[in-house]
């Protein structure tokens, strides 16, 4: 539930902060989804081993190189996804 609402929270802030200026709800909203996900964490670690994701996985340099690689592999993938079909409009008026 935590974890939900602080990235619900931190999403609708960001599109409504890009879409139609930082407003304070915006902002507000940013900050409680934040503090949410803090939360969220913290009550991950006091599960220890129970966890949805051990912490412990993130002591790994490997888990972390890999979870960084990934993290931008698939952000150079949906601006690709994003920025292509304008591409082709574009190349499509010549």
């Amino acid at each position: 539930m935590l974890a939900t609402t602080g990235l619900g929270l931190a999403t609708w802030a960001l599109t409504e902060g890009s879409a139609r200026g930082w407003s304070l709800a915006a902002l507000v909203a940013l900050t409680a989804g934040g503090l949410l996900l803090m939360v969220f964490v913290f009550a991950e670690r006091r599960l220890g081993h129970r966890a949805m994701m051990p912490l412990t996985l993130f002591a790994s340099p490997s888990f972390v190189g890999l979870t960084i690689l990934t993290f931008l592999l698939y952000g150079a993938l949906g601006g690709l996804f994003v920025l292509v079909p304008y591409v082709l409009i574009e190349a499509g008026r010549l």
